[in-house]
């Protein structure tokens, strides 16, 4: 995503609205509405530096928080995403 930019759909979820306008952004995620960022969709332009301080928080977040699930939200997952997201705002 940093290197080339992209537009990833998750595609157990899909997509079912037209993504054209999200083209406009330098950089976009999705609301998940329930407190996290959701990373079902997800776009950039290339060198974005979101992308660059989600690669470089990979590190920081890596611990156990002892469930595999909210391992895995925590550590590269939703949560993960939405507290990198605070930090670059």
């Amino acid at each position: 995503m940093y290197h080339f930019g992209a537009i990833y759909l998750d595609l157990d979820n899909g997509c079912t609205a037209d993504l054209t306008p999200r083209l406009h952004y330098p950089v976009f995620v999705t609301d998940g509405g329930h407190g996290a960022l959701r990373n079902h969709i997800l776009g950039a332009r290339p060198g974005h530096p979101f992308w660059r301080a989600i690669t470089s928080a990979l590190e920081r977040y890596h611990w156990n928080y002892g469930l595999p699930y909210v391992a895995m939200s925590f550590a590269s997952g939703q949560w993960f995403e939405t507290a990198v997201w605070k930090e670059y705002h």
